[in-house]
Formats: structure tokens, sequence, C-alpha cells
């Protein structure tokens, strides 16, 4: 029988024994929710493979010390290679139970991204950025069935319900579901990791041999799956850990937050003379019909006009009329009251800590995303100046907030790439290395035409980020012609760089895909082959920082300072100061080294903070 369920410590203690002759295993829980920092905690752990799935059971008797012992027995052999689908949940999970895993940890839907960059999300379409890989798209994409869902069945025909605590919605009761319909449903679960582990592996496998002849010295797609399974453990621990909050401030900070909106929405009113709702789009609409400006129109089924607004287009026209620009400035802090303040406080737990989600399997060029909250959008642009600043809430609980940034760091690394000597030259004479303001001297150098270092600036981005000509027109503000007269003139001046954007381009056009500077595959639409150097940009500086991360991450285990967050190109460590002037240094090493520099390596800018992450200062050590 491939299916067991076990109920007594006896079947628990021999199951462990059989599983601990694996080498290659397969785990999935049963919880009561989704938040194990706010109280959610596992009622079953189903282990298996392809062969043998084992349901332990503790929905009655609950988990005990001889259920955790014996476990841990298991979890703790480091030649046990674990799958998961959403490994780093599981992996929380399990730590609340006093569970820790020592092997390698292979996240499925991590894997299925490497495997094809371009997956459909969850939404149906072709890509959509911020998509899941979810069990039931994975199945149906690599097994060619869909998921078992029998117990969400059950669910929602005997209407088994609760209240979630964090968010106050509806949460499924999968802990009030009969063990004999959810022990099959959780063993199949843990079949479909293993077998989907297996498939997607042999298709890795098998394009490294179809892709060998393009490689060339870059490491295989196998080699750079294993940054990704040390990245999830990393990943898991930081999580663990969190950022401390200010929970006072984000009381008040919220409060204050909805008063000026308040405020300024009373005086709207009064400015007008009637009641306005300014979260009703039909109601600002109309409003900007009566004063006669322009207006995006639809028209509904019926043919009849509908009116709506855009906050972009609203804030292009706000000037034209004072009571616009009053219905622009009250959204701000309604919505650093809403999406900042009131989710901080809804998500932090009892020692007043945020532990934000880092997800690895969501970009297409392999980037982590952050959710729960999103700290990848806080604001920054205007922070300065902000009465309630946001990133004032974060705080430190070791003494002191060390943050590392990669400086220009997608600039750095496409010069090295393209060996584009004339600038690197520059900036390693440079006391002071600026990647535009050398970018533009050679620019004058090679071409005789001086080019101002914002204009340089902005068309280097453009590269980096996959922006066409008429992004870049519109960023300038110049015409179109202008704009691909200023591209031509920046390539005289870094001709190598325009090889290497003529090379990938020529790639994408010819195959579909190009390989990045760690030999992951990423295929693109020939019709975006332009954007060839972004994702080449982009896939490649991910994946340096994901190495960064694991080589910070283990440099730390020798140290009471430990990793919380990684913002873009940035990492932020809680320090303790004692620890502080020694272990700097050597966080930039760690960080530099996770990329191996042709002619000019990677640099590291340094800020602490002694209060909050807002009021950063530079720091040298």
């Amino acid at each position: 029988m491939p299916q067991h369920l076990i109920n007594t410590e006896k079947d628990l203690i021999d199951s462990i024994e059989k599983l601990k002759k694996k080498t290659r295993l397969s785990l999935d829980t049963e919880t009561t929710g989704l938040y194990p920092f706010h109280g959610d905690r596992l009622f079953s752990i189903i282990i298996g493979d392809t062969k043998d799935q084992y349901y332990f059971n503790f929905n009655y008797g609950g988990i005990n010390k001889i259920h955790i012992k014996c476990l841990n027995e298991l979890f703790q052999d480091n030649k046990i290679e674990w799958s998961f689908v959403n490994a780093i949940f599981d992996l929380c999970i399990l730590h609340f139970e006093g569970l820790e895993i020592a092997g390698r940890i292979i996240d499925v839907p991590t894997l299925a991204r490497i495997e094809n960059n371009q997956h459909i999300g969850t939404s149906g379409t072709y890509w959509q950025e911020g998509s899941r890989l979810s069990m039931d798209y994975l199945n149906k994409y690599y097994l060619g069935r869909t998921k078992n869902d029998t117990v969400k069945e059950y669910i929602k025909k005997n209407d088994l319900y609760g209240i979630c605590t964090v968010n106050k919605t509806k949460k499924p009761r999968y802990d009030l579901v009969p063990v004999e319909i959810i022990y099959p449903y959780g063993c199949d679960d843990v079949k479909d990791t293993a077998e989907l582990r297996s498939v997607i592996a042999t298709k890795i496998n098998q394009k490294d041999l179809d892709y060998s002849a393009h490689r060339g010295e870059l490491p295989t797609i196998v080699d750079s799956c294993k940054c990704e399974f040390e990245t999830t453990k990393t990943l898991y621990k930081m999580k663990v850990r969190g950022f401390k909050q200010d929970r006072s401030y984000c009381e008040r900070a919220y409060k204050d937050c909805l008063d000026l909106s308040n405020k300024l929405h009373r005086e709207i009113e009064s400015e007008i003379g009637e009641k306005f709702n300014l979260n009703s789009p039909k109601q600002v609409a109309l409003f900007i019909k009566k004063l006669g400006l322009p207006l995006e129109k639809k028209l509904d089924k019926k043919g009849v006009w509908k009116g709506s607004y855009k906050t972009d287009a609203l804030k292009l026209i706000s000037y034209k009329h004072p009571v616009l620009e009053k219905v622009v400035l009250s959204k701000k802090p309604q919505k650093k009251a809403n999406t900042y303040f009131k989710n901080f406080l809804k998500l932090m737990d009892e020692k007043d800590v945020i532990h934000c989600g880092l997800n690895q399997e969501v970009v297409k060029t392999f980037r982590l995303s952050s959710s729960e909250p999103n700290l990848q959008n806080l604001t920054t642009r205007g922070e300065g100046d902000a009465s309630i600043p946001v990133k004032k809430a974060f705080i430190s609980r070791n003494g002191v907030l060390l943050f590392k940034d990669f400086k220009q760091q997608e600039m750095l690394f496409m010069l090295d790439q393209a060996r584009e000597t004339s600038v690197i030259n520059k900036l390693l004479k440079s006391e002071k290395p600026d990647f535009y303001l050398a970018t533009a001297e050679t620019i004058k150098e090679m071409s005789g035409i001086e080019m101002e270092r914002a204009i340089a600036k902005e068309i280097a981005l453009s590269l980096a980020y996959g922006k066409g000509d008429q992004a870049l027109a519109d960023k300038l503000d110049v015409s179109l012609l202008k704009a691909k007269d200023l591209k031509a003139t920046f390539f005289k001046g870094l001709p190598r760089l325009r090889l290497l954007k003529e090379q990938l381009e020529r790639q994408v056009k010819r195959y579909g895909y190009i390989l990045n500077a760690y030999g992951r595959v990423l295929y693109l639409s020939r019709k975006d082959a332009y954007k060839a150097v972004n994702w080449y940009v982009q896939s490649s500086c991910a994946i340096m920082m994901k190495i960064a991360l694991n080589n910070v991450e283990n440099l730390c285990a020798g140290y009471k300072s430990n990793l919380i967050l990684t913002v873009h190109d940035e990492t932020i460590l809680d320090v303790y100061p004692s620890e502080l002037k020694e272990i700097s240094p050597l966080i930039d090493k760690a960080m530099v080294s996770a990329y191996k520099a042709n002619h000019i390596s990677m640099m590291v800018d340094t800020e602490i903070s002694r209060t909050s992450w807002h009021e950063k200062e530079a720091y040298e050590h």
C-alpha cells in the first residue's frame, strides 16, 4: 500500500526508520492557516516519494517531544534531499515545532521557473508579472493532470470556514476535514511534488545538453540551480528573523495620515459646496468634466459614456485647478495610512516584528519579489521631506542597522561584460567612481560630442531596464529622432557595449533565447529582441545578488549579527555595535566575491542607522 496513515508513536518510529533509507524525499504540511507567525500551526506532516507516502497525523493528540525527536533524526541527515511546493512556508511551519531540515532544499516552483522563465502565471495568460506557480498549474503543465481537489470540494460542500486572524477574511478549515478524506489528498500532493521534481530536473539536464554548443565556459543550468537551493534556506532564515517595527510610531503615523487626508477632504467639500467622495472615480471624473478638462472616456456595453480617471492622468492636469491639486494631495497620506502603516500593524507578530516574504519563483528575470508586506515599493523619492516617513517604522533590535548596496550594479556589470576598458580605466583611477560621469567623458573623447551626465545616465538605464527608443524620448522630453541620435552618440563612445547589445539581439532573433553570465537560459520573444540586454543584465545581477546573500548568511554564522532583508541591490543587516567595525568590511568581500570580474569588480556602498531605516548615514570602516 503506497499511502500510509500514521496515527501511533510506534508506527511513526517504524515509518521514520524506513524513510531514513531514502536519499530523496518530498514533504508537505497540513496547517490551520497560512500565518505561522500569528499562531497557525501544522496538524500533519506528509513525507514520501513517488512510491510511498506517509501521512503523520497530529490532529488529535498534537505533536509531542517524542515525535519531534524522531522527526529531527530524519531531518538532520544532510545526505537527504527534500522537495517542496512553497518550501519557505513549510520550513517556517516546521520551525515553530522545533523541526529543522539540514539537507538540500528544492522548491519545485523555483525549479520550474529555472526550467522555463516564461511560464504562464496562475492568471492563465502568457506571462503576468507577479504570478505564482501553483501546484495545480505545475501538475497540468508537467504531469498532464489536475491536482486532487477532493478536500477543497468537501470544505466548500460542508461550509468548513473560519476567520483569518490577520486579514479577517474567510479561511478554509482543513483541520476539520475527516482524516480518511484528507490523508489521501495530502499523500497525493507529496507524490506529485516528487514526480514534478523528477520531471523538471530531467528537462533541465536535457537543456544543458541541447545548449552545450552555445555555452562555452559558462556554468551549466544544473550548476546555477545550486545557488537557488541555498537561497531558499537563506530566505527562510531571513523570514524567521524578520524586521523589528516601532508599533507606537505606526499607530501614530496611521492616525496622522488619515487626519491629514480627512482635513484636505473637508477643504475640498467646502470649496465645491457639496459632498465629494475622493475614492469614487465616477465623482472625480464628473467634477473634471464640469471643469471642461481632458478626461479619459469609456463607453459601457450600451454605448453610454462612463467617466473615469487614472491617478497618473489626474496628476498631469491637477495644476489646472486647486481642487484637483488637493485631491491628489489627499490621496498620498491616505495611501500611506492604508497601504503601509495599517498593513504593518496587521502583519506584526506579538513581538512587533514583520516577517516579509521573499519569493524566488515569481519574476521572469529571477529577481526576488516581496510580499506581505511588499517592502520593495516603500516610498524612497521625497521620503526625506515627508512629514510622516514610512521607513521610520523599521528599527533595529541589536543596535545598528547596516545597509550594504551594490553601487551601480547593473552599469558596472554591463561595462565588465562588454569589456569596455575605456570607461573602466577611468573608474579604476577615480577616488569616487561615477559610471555616468566616466561614460559622458569617454563619449566626448571618442566622438568629440559633449553629452551631459544626466543624458548618459538615462540612455544607460534604458539599456539596463529594457526601454525602447520612444520611452527614452519621453523620458528625455525630446523627439524620437533626437533620442535615436543621442543613443547613436552614446554607442560611439562605448562601441564594445554596442557590440554586446547587437550580439544578444541577434541570438534572440535567431534562437529565441539567451544565456546569462551564470549560464541560466532566458526565453524571450523575438519581437522583444531589443530587451535582450535588459534581460541579460537583470537576470545575471539577480543571481549575483542571491550568491551575495548566501555568502553574507554564511559569514554571519560566526557572529551574533543577522541578515534580515534584501531590497533590489541592497542587503540589510541587524548588527550588534561591538561587531560593526569587524563585520562590515567582511560583508563587502562576501558580496563582491559573488561575481567573477573580467576587468572591474563590483563596488559596495555602506550606510548605517542607529535609529531607523529612514535615517541612514554614510559609514566608512
